[in-house]
């Protein structure tokens, strides 16, 4: 990714409040491409900034929201290319830092995260066929790529839980959970026909979290303005998806996991009034209805915290993807560092009973 500035100048009886563009030119990562393009990410992710983004403009504008979306300049689909709005250069900022966001902060976040589910409805409503790129992320059932990757943190996970004699209960039904935890996986991300299903971000935390503060921020609106970035991982699927790694993943642990049913249903009720105010046709989820498709998806709860959390809580970039791809020897011993940070097993302790007693190991 890189930063670009570009100054222009224009005729003078040309309008122009500021000849300054700031600029983002986003293209593949080389040494992720090869295991990358196995389920078309940068394909999916042009295709977003190209067709997918005007229309959902429209639609926010329908809503009377600020912008969701950063402004696409242009993409080149054969060079996996995209041009984007440098969102720092207008006042965004990245949500500073995992496990931070205090209540408001986090329903100021679902409510947009609710206006994105609910728009990608709508536009599938209108046009049938405008997601049929948007069908996988990388822990789906038809990519298998992360695997072994996911398989072998669920291997080191087990080996720090077995030397804590208090979690012996925990240990050995973690362990008859193992040979279905991927497929556990799998299903969670499945489309099914009987739930709701909506346009799903699927990679919802701190750092694809823009936000800007104005100077008016209050406790109801604690910050001006929200924008999502980076969409390679978006997909057709049920909204819960959306919910479990946000919460777990940006939420101060003061508020885990004693205030995420609250939380829910707070996004559940804004999905509810955008989908009215779009005129949506289908069957609109009850609150019943949404709480048992988040219920019965909270193995990706587990994965982002027991899993993603270990991988980025405290790495500063000493730690990369391409590391713990393989199962190798070399991999499996940064997996089970991974697990000795002190940050990381105070979670582990307090989460792994939770998800016990709302039967994920079942």
């Amino acid at each position: 990714m890189y930063r670009v500035k570009v100054d222009f100048s224009v005729p003078t009886e040309v309008e122009c409040e500021e000849p300054t563009v700031h600029l983002i030119v986003k293209a593949a990562i080389a040494e992720l491409e090869e295991a990358l393009t196995t389920f078309d990410v940068y394909k999916k992710e042009v295709e977003f900034y190209n067709k997918i983004v005007p229309k959902f403009n429209e639609k926010l504008k329908d809503l009377n929201e600020s912008q969701l979306l950063p402004e696409c300049f242009g993409v080149c689909a054969k060079r996996k290319i995209m041009v984007i709005e440098d969102l720092n250069a207008r006042g965004y900022n990245i949500l500073p830092g995992q496990n931070k966001c205090n209540i408001p902060e986090t329903k100021a976040i679902l409510k947009r995260t609710a206006a994105f589910n609910a728009i990608g409805a709508i536009l599938r409503q209108d046009q049938p066929d405008i997601f049929t790129t948007f069908t996988s992320s990388h822990l789906s059932r038809d990519v298998s790529v992360f695997t072994d990757m996911y398989s072998g943190m669920y291997d080191a996970l087990l080996d720090t839980v077995s030397s804590w004699s208090d979690f012996s209960k925990y240990h050995e039904k973690m362990i008859r959970f193992r040979e279905h935890f991927v497929e556990k996986v799998h299903q969670a991300l499945d489309v099914n026909p009987e739930h709701f299903n909506a346009l799903v971000h699927n990679d919802l935390w701190p750092p694809n979290i823009m936000v800007k503060d104005g100077g008016n921020s209050s406790e109801e609106e604690p910050f001006e303005s929200i924008t999502f970035i980076d969409f390679q991982n978006t997909l057709w699927g049920s909204p819960t998806v959306d919910l479990h790694l946000f919460l777990n993943m940006s939420v101060s642990e003061s508020y885990k996991p004693n205030r995420f049913d609250e939380l829910v249903e707070f996004h559940h009720s804004q999905l509810v009034n955008y989908l009215h105010q779009l005129k949506y046709k289908g069957h609109i989820p009850t609150w019943s209805e949404f709480h048992s498709q988040y219920l019965q998806r909270n193995v990706l709860a587990f994965v982002a915290t027991c899993m993603e959390q270990a991988i980025t809580i405290g790495n500063t970039g000493d730690v990369v993807y391409n590391d713990l791809i393989k199962n190798d020897e070399k991999s499996m011993k940064i997996k089970r560092q991974l697990y000795q940070k002190p940050t990381v097993q105070i979670i582990l302790r307090k989460m792994i009973p939770f998800y016990d007693q709302i039967g994920t190991f079942d």
